[in-house]
């Protein structure tokens, strides 16, 4: 026993400084003190100018065609003397060209209010009138006054006063005019809405590549 003491007395100094000196190999091995440069990768946000779809409204003008009643007058309260037991036959010539839907329009009138025949004739049957033959009238009236339409197929057309059967001077009064659809082109404004690409920023997720510093102990030094 007593040699055990004496033992450890003489080697106690050298067991506690290798001790100390373990430990502290240790905490200079292990514990992290260096400072080092490492490479990583950092996620970071950043604003850019991309193209994007956005939806908008524009006003645009809208071509459209809008049919327009024009009118010409041939003949207003034209006044047409006629001997007894005469007739008279007015020529009307029609401009067609052109003309879309045209309509023949008109209205006549005895001035005695006596009732009188009035026929409108194409230029083949106001032939046949001339000759002893009946015609195919376009219209026909023995009234002292009357009003008339027709969609005309020919250029020229007669309107005749017969004055047979009166044994005095006779006044008529004659209207006619001359109608037809011209199609205009007029423009209007309409809404209209429509995807385009627009330059806009948006914000954006990036990666990149960046030095950190790191503590790392002798250990991982050494083994990495």
């Amino acid at each position: 026993m007593r040699r055990r003491q004496s033992l450890w007395k003489k080697h106690k100094k050298t067991v506690i400084v290798s001790g100390v000196a373990l430990v502290i190999i240790l905490v200079l091995f292990f514990i992290p003190l260096a400072t080092v440069p490492v490479k990583a990768t950092e996620t970071y946000y950043t604003t850019e100018m991309q193209f994007q779809p956005v939806t908008e409204t524009i006003i645009s003008r809208e071509a459209y065609v809008e049919p327009i009643i024009q009118e010409d007058i041939l003949f207003r309260d034209y006044l047409i003397p006629i001997q007894w037991g005469q007739y008279v036959a007015t020529p009307c010539t029609l401009n067609l060209s052109d003309k879309a839907n045209p309509l023949v329009q008109g209205n006549f009138a005895t001035l005695d209010q006596m009732g009188t025949r009035f026929l409108i004739l194409d230029p083949y049957n106001f032939l046949l009138f001339q000759k002893p033959f009946t015609p195919t009238t376009v219209y026909e009236s023995r009234n002292k006054a009357g009003s008339f339409s027709f969609a005309p197929e020919y250029t020229q057309y007669y309107f005749v006063f017969d004055n047979l059967g009166y044994n005095n001077l006779r006044y008529f009064k004659l209207n006619v005019t001359l109608s037809w659809a011209q199609n205009i082109t007029k423009y209007r404004e309409v809404p209209v809405t429509q995807i385009v690409y627009k330059e806009i920023p948006v914000q954006v997720q990036r990666q990149r590549e960046a030095i950190k510093q790191e503590r790392r102990s002798l250990f991982q030094l050494l083994t990495g």
